[in-house]
């Protein structure tokens, strides 16, 4: 049985009630199928032949045009009850659903410039050059007007000298040279000086110094400490042969067993000058009965000891010292952190009598008032260095300069922070 005609009829009386019918006819046949009623009208010839399966569309009620959703109806054998559909006729809910979305367009719609018409003005727009991309405001075009703005100002500062050469062209430059006056000749090291850089840098192989001037003795220890070549085998050799002067600038290298192994085996009766610099790593307190302190007067000759920088001496070893060598007239205490006011007054009470120089520099737990009275009981004070210490202030100086003016040769305060009203005209009328 084929059908003909769909036909999708709405009543409009009965929408309210949702008896809406879907009807599907022929003229031929008569038959019909009505959904909202659920009848079903065959022909006499078609009972019994074939089934046709409809699927109920049932439409909510109280709902306009637009919200109406159509489903499809599906058939059996190709869409048609006999089995022979047309292929012509478009299925109903495809037509349905066609005419929804016409509905529904419009609440979708949006305006989309590309598929706009384009009007005269518009073309003759387009056919106007684009702008330059660098003209635009961005990152990258701001970095691209940098770039040309420093390549000109680049080429705009290489020019620039070469235009002022170009311009000076012209201009003569008169040179005339100097007459009755000799070049700086580069001072010729002597022999002497370049055969102790040799022995220097040879140390290692050096067996023995005998035999060698005190002086030459001297200058090799002070190339050996400034090179860092010195050793303990050479300082043996040196001590070997007795001599008045030692004089270490630097004895970092030197531990306390072989300054013990040393100086406790070696005569040190002849000695006059004895500098250990930096000597708190090999001579604490304790060392010193063993090496140079073994008895009272051990040393009776010397006369000048510098232990600048040893953090090791205390007020007891200074005590020792002392009393080892009561000649001293000079002593360079400077940065011995651990010294006292207490160690400077027995120094300066000892000593009173033949101390003519004292170096206690940055030597931060000294008082100067406290060692003010020490001080004054020195006779012959000629030398006093006592730079960084922060106590010594104008009262200080105002009572030494009038003791040890006349023998003053050498005051140091540098670094001095409390000294403010001083008047040093007076202090150089009072020394000369």
């Amino acid at each position: 049985m084929d059908f003909s005609e769909e036909v999708l009829r709405h009543e409009s009386g009965n929408r309210g009630e949702g008896n809406t019918k879907l009807v599907l006819g022929n003229n031929d046949s008569g038959a019909a199928v009505s959904v909202g009623t659920r009848t079903r009208k065959f022909s006499r010839d078609d009972k019994g032949k074939g089934k046709m399966v409809v699927e109920e569309v049932l439409l909510p009620q109280k709902l306009s045009d637009d919200e109406m959703d159509w489903q499809p109806v599906v058939l059996e054998e190709n869409q048609s009850v006999s089995g022979a559909a047309d292929a012509d006729v478009e299925p109903l809910w495809r037509q349905a659903a066609r005419e929804r979305a016409i509905k529904l367009a419009p609440k979708f719609a949006f305006f989309k410039a590309d598929e706009d018409v384009h009007s005269d003005e518009d073309d003759e727009e387009e056919l106007e050059p684009a702008a330059d991309a660098q003209d635009w405001p961005g990152p990258y075009s701001t970095a691209l007007r940098i770039m040309d703005d420093r390549d000109a100002k680049l080429r705009a500062r290489e020019l620039g000298p070469s235009s002022k050469l170009a311009n000076d062209a012209d201009n003569v430059i008169l040179w005339t040279p100097l007459k009755n006056k000799k070049a700086p000749l580069r001072p010729v090291p002597s022999l002497a000086s370049l055969c102790m850089q040799t022995l220097a840098s040879h140390a290692e192989g050096i067996e023995s110094l005998g035999g060698i001037p005190e002086d030459l003795k001297h200058k090799l220890l002070t190339e050996l400490c400034r090179s860092r070549k010195m050793n303990t085998h050479l300082l043996t050799e040196i001590l070997c042969d007795n001599p008045v002067a030692l004089q270490l600038r630097e004895c970092s290298w030197l531990n306390e067993d072989d300054f013990e192994a040393v100086f406790g085996k070696c005569m040190i009766e002849s000695l006059e000058v004895l500098q250990l610099d930096l000597s708190g790593r090999c001579m604490p307190d304790y060392i010193l009965p063993t090496t140079l302190a073994k008895v009272p007067n051990c040393m009776p000759l010397l006369r000048k000891i510098s232990l600048m920088g040893n953090y090791r001496l205390s007020d007891n070893g200074l005590d020792k010292l002392i009393s080892a060598a009561p000649s001293l007239s000079s002593l360079n205490l400077s940065e011995c952190s651990l010294l006292t006011s207490t160690g400077i007054e027995n120094l300066a009470n000892r000593l009173q009598s033949v101390l003519r120089e004292l170096y206690i520099n940055d030597c931060l737990n000294v008082d100067a008032m406290m060692i003010l009275p020490a001080l004054k009981k020195i006779k012959q004070l000629e030398v006093l260095s006592m730079s960084g210490i922060q106590s010594v202030c104008d009262k200080f100086v105002n009572e030494l300069i009038p003791i040890h003016g006349p023998n003053i040769r050498e005051l140091a305060f540098a670094g001095c922070l409390s000294i403010f009203s001083v008047e040093f005209h007076s202090i150089t009328e009072v020394i000369s």
